[in-house]
């Protein structure tokens, strides 16, 4: 599927533990892939996700956004 509409998703974060080898996979075919290479709480799944996408419209980078995200919710 990835690769049949891999000209319109620029980005697929993977929120699940260990998803770090189908986030590694997937970017033969989109430009970026986020996945977690330990177990993740659901609760810091969603803060992580949520503060991410937040970030975005706000014209932060794609590498900004994720750092801001994973400082949130390591505090």
């Amino acid at each position: 599927m990835m690769k049949t509409t891999s000209d319109s998703i620029k980005l697929v974060i993977f929120n699940n533990c260990f998803s770090n080898g189908q986030a590694e996979a997937i970017t033969e075919h989109i430009d970026c892939a986020i996945g977690m290479n330990k177990a993740v709480y659901d609760d810091a799944g969603r803060e992580f996700v949520a503060q991410f996408y937040s970030a975005i419209p706000f014209g932060n980078s794609v590498q900004n956004a994720f750092g801001e995200s994973l400082l949130k919710i390591l505090k």
